[in-house]
């Protein structure tokens, strides 16, 4: 569970105590920023795949982000 947006941040950009980070990882929740191409999920079921790389040590990685869609 968690929260997928299509800017570089949950936060404002210029946040120096990054609020909506804090909230969301306090609650186990993941945050996948950057995403394209979410228009075409409004009001369609999808499953939704992460690949990250694997960074050893690392609080985040980049990932490729897969919407699977019923219809395709």
């Amino acid at each position: 569970k968690g929260v997928g947006i299509d800017s570089v941040s949950v936060d404002a950009l210029d946040s120096t105590d990054f609020p909506a980070h804090h909230a969301l990882l306090g609650h186990t929740r993941l945050i996948i920023e950057n995403l394209t191409g979410l228009k075409s999920l409004v009001d369609r079921q999808f499953q939704l795949f992460l690949f990250p790389l694997k960074i050893e040590q690392a609080d985040g990685a980049p990932v490729r982000a897969v919407a699977l869609t019923e219809d395709v």
